[in-house]
């Protein structure tokens, strides 16, 4: 196939990172990269505009390879670049019958994750995505005005009952986004709220009364007491992967707090609501059964015994 290249661009003055699009001479594709440009400018997470980049970039692979004009397809077209994408592997695509189950920890693996934090900044990131299921994006947006971790926040005129965050769409110095523009409310367990604590005290150690509203900024790399930035929280999670041995990304730690909800028997718009999704089929996804449940339901079954 002729290879076009979904690639991420660093300005060389100011650090600012965009998505653009190569052809397979490694020029860049204008009209791709400009869609791309026009996802940034109308405030969409960078993750949500590197996936629309490879997806760019996989269409119009396609549409070289079968001789057809991207700029006029065809509706008979599409359909067949929709048929490879849902049957070609390592495309992005898969087949409807065999959707994944999302990627989620088992306990030990999410007891050993936390275990491999090495600061209380880390902890308290790692605790605050595995008990509230937020996005990294959502994460790294968060300002000290968001968390409430009060039993009862009327006296700052909020009426939300127990310690709670505010996660809310905003543009971020950082350029940290929420993907929902529907701000949300999600409890704060007993755990966030120590690890809070104990990021707190670091943090003041550190940097002294610093004055930024940012909840995670910079302690152990220069600059010091700037926001952290996706490219910071990669790094630390890189690390911690080749520490625990496995996997280890931030969307795992929400699914991981999605998949323990759906089974512990929360109402499945309960779910959809601490996540933040737009509609109830995107939390469904958390109630398709893993090959380890099916055979743990069969094995309970004929041992004679309830399955759990």
């Amino acid at each position: 196939m002729n290879s076009f290249s979904a690639e991420r661009a660093v300005s060389p003055l100011d650090g600012s990172e965009l998505w653009v699009v190569l052809d397979p001479e490694l020029v860049l594709h204008r009209e791709a990269s400009d869609f791309l440009r026009a996802l940034h400018g109308a405030g969409h997470s960078p993750h949500t505009i590197r996936a629309y980049a490879g997806r760019v970039a996989s269409f119009l692979g396609w549409c070289a390879s079968h001789g057809v004009e991207w700029s006029s397809v065809s509706l008979a077209s599409l359909a067949r670049f929709k048929h490879f994408v849902e049957a070609t592997p390592g495309r992005g695509g898969r087949l409807r019958s065999e959707t994944p189950f999302p990627e989620a920890f088992t306990a030990e693996q999410a007891a050993r994750v936390t275990a491999c934090c090495q600061r209380p900044r880390e902890r308290f990131m790692v605790r605050l995505l595995l008990d509230g299921g937020l996005r990294i994006g959502e994460a790294l947006g968060l300002r000290r005005s968001d968390l409430h971790l009060l039993p009862d926040s009327r006296c700052v005129g909020c009426a939300v009952l127990g310690a709670h965050v505010h996660v809310r769409h905003r543009a971020n110095p950082n350029g940290a986004l929420a993907k929902s523009r529907f701000p949300r409310t999600v409890p704060a367990s007993q755990a966030v709220l120590a690890a809070y604590a104990d990021y707190q005290f670091e943090r003041a150690g550190i940097l002294g009364e610093d004055s930024c509203d940012m909840v995670f900024v910079n302690l152990y790399r220069e600059p010091v007491g700037a926001p952290m930035t996706y490219r910071a929280a990669k790094r630390f999670f890189e690390r911690l992967a080749r520490d625990c041995g496995f996997a280890v990304r931030p969307h795992m730690l929400r699914h991981t707090a999605a998949t323990g909800w759906v089974r512990a028997g929360t109402d499945l718009d309960v779910v959809q609501a601490l996540l933040g999704h737009a509609s109830l089929a995107s939390t469904s996804v958390y109630l398709h059964a893993r090959d380890e449940d099916k055979r743990r339901a069969v094995e309970a079954v004929a041992a004679g015994r309830r399955y759990r």
